[in-house]
């Protein structure tokens, strides 16, 4: 491909990345949530173009049609998250599909195993894993008007994290949000910017390991 017909489609590029900034600093503002989610999708549907239109190859069109499925699972998990997994699913068969494209030539007999374990255990532990569902939701009732409050600021740590949790809950996270571990990046980018990290840099605190809240490893609880 000419210099000149990679040049005339890098704004694909640029877009992506403009989409992603807008994306971040609208959602503290009061932009219509529609028009939020489809800046959100034209961030990764940017890329998905980009690739469909950089290389005829199938491997890059199969890679652009897994782009254009996070594009819209992540778009969908906004509005329906049953939805949004199943084009999710999408994506992840895309992405297999790719990869067994590409896979190794002669796979070993534990590598064969492991494979096959993953493929049908995983849904299986997904499926039968317990969530007292009611009592969460319960629980989170009782924050409801609070976190809904637009006057109210929220501040926490990777919170991001916590909005789409609740949000699974039927709850909208409302009002300005201050993320320290942003705040942290934009100060000290090259340090660590955990919650640990920060507690016992800035405050000389030891938090509590999560692991010893939750467990780790396979007898890990559910966030």
């Amino acid at each position: 491909m000419s210099r000149r017909a990679l040049a005339e489609k890098r704004p694909l590029l640029l877009l992506s990345v403009l989409a992603a900034l807008a994306f971040y600093y609208l959602r503290f503002t009061g932009f219509p949530e529609l028009y939020l989610m489809a800046v959100k999708g034209a961030a990764v549907g940017s890329l998905a173009l980009y690739a469909f239109l950089r290389h005829p190859g199938p491997d890059v069109k199969l890679l652009g049609w897994a782009l254009a499925a996070a594009a819209a699972g992540d778009v969908a998990m906004e509005l329906d998250t049953e939805i949004g997994g199943l084009i999710f699913l999408l994506f992840h068969l895309f992405a297999i599909t790719l990869f067994l494209r590409h896979r190794r030539p002669q796979l070993t007999t534990s590598q064969s195993w492991a494979v096959g374990v993953t493929f049908c255990l995983t849904p299986l532990i997904a499926w039968v894993l317990p969530a007292d569902r009611e009592g969460a939701q319960a629980i989170v009732e009782e924050f409801r008007q609070v976190l809904e409050n637009e006057a109210i600021e929220k501040v926490g740590q990777n919170i991001k994290y916590d909005a789409v949790v609740f949000k699974n809950y039927g709850v909208e996270v409302r009002g300005y949000w201050f993320d320290t571990m942003i705040a942290h990046y934009l100060l000290e980018p090259e340090l660590r910017h955990g919650m640990d990290y920060l507690a016992e840099t800035y405050l000389k605190y030891s938090p509590i390991p999560i692991e010893s809240l939750i467990g780790k490893g396979a007898k890990q609880l559910s966030m």
